[in-house]
């Protein structure tokens, strides 16, 4: 499965991605905005069990590559629910920095958005950013999400407690 916009390519991660893998992954600046599942550094033993699992994946893709002019330059992904949130989603990205402030996530995000309400057939989808991260915020805000609470000091990273600001968005809010 893969989703086109006018800039990028939304497609699964391919084993010939670990070196952008580790290029644009492989950077403090981005690992900070990221749950520690996505350590720092990020060593090529890394990246290959990320792809590996990528290829033990089973079923519709959920997890995507952002490719630009040929090269994965980061991820976004789906996850599913269950049980009484089935129809429910959480959203999740990352970028390699030296693509920031482009709108490249937005225009990622929105795409992965219409594919999750209209061929997904889910209902809501969620996303959260660290407090100190405003810039995600403003990237799910045009996308449409509505900042729904904040969940105070919810996560300790980096030594220091930060806040998870929630954000949802439902089908019927997609034109």
């Amino acid at each position: 499965m893969e989703i086109e916009t006018p800039r990028l390519r939304l497609r699964p991660w391919r084993p010939e991605d670990k070196s952008a893998l580790l290029r644009h992954g492989n950077n403090p600046n981005v690992a900070h905005n990221l749950f520690n599942l996505f350590p720092s550094p990020y060593t090529e033993s890394d990246a290959e069990a990320w792809l590996s699992a990528r290829a033990a994946d089973t079923g519709p893709v959920h997890y995507f590559a952002i490719e630009i002019e040929g090269e994965a330059v980061g991820g976004i992904s789906i996850r599913a629910h269950g049980d009484v949130l089935a129809r429910t989603a959480d959203i999740g990205y990352w970028l390699g920095e030296s693509h920031w402030g482009g709108g490249v996530m937005t225009e990622a995000l929105r795409a992965i958005v219409r594919h999750a309400f209209f061929n997904l057939d889910y209902h809501r989808l969620e996303a959260g950013h660290f407090g100190w991260n405003p810039a995600s915020g403003r990237v799910l805000e045009k996308a449409g999400f509505r900042l729904e609470g904040c969940q105070r000091e919810r996560y300790f990273k980096n030594g220091r407690f930060t806040d998870n600001m929630l954000y949802g968005l439902l089908r019927d809010e997609v034109a």
